[in-house]
């Protein structure tokens, strides 16, 4: 989500802005807002995918539409890819040594 605290590249992003703001503020906060643009955008795109008009769920006066049954089954995927990636987040180390024979493959990217 573009680097806000609490998702992924925060750290990153934060090492960033502080390294650049002494000596560019305005670069700095351009960013930010550049950051907040993208936020928005993402936010309004799951909240798409979760919340629907009526009329579109329930095959209503728009000549059909979608099952309500498929419907819930995206919004259950989603939840559970959610809460996969959230926990992965919190509790890196049941993935550390996949990701450490992971990163010893690309060795042949160092200098």
């Amino acid at each position: 989500m573009a680097g806000w605290p609490g998702t992924v590249g925060f750290g990153a992003r934060w090492a960033l802005y502080r390294a650049l703001a002494p000596s560019d503020l305005p670069a700095v906060l351009l960013m930010m807002l550049a950051s907040v643009g993208v936020m928005v955008g993402v936010c309004r795109g799951v909240a798409r995918l979760f919340w629907r008009p009526p009329s579109l769920t329930a095959g209503g006066d728009q000549g059909g539409g979608e099952p309500v049954s498929e419907g819930a089954l995206k919004a259950g995927l989603i939840v559970a890819a959610s809460v996969v990636c959230i926990g992965a987040g919190l509790f890196p180390q049941f993935l550390a040594s996949t990701a450490a024979r992971l990163a010893g493959l690309y060795a042949f990217l160092g200098p």
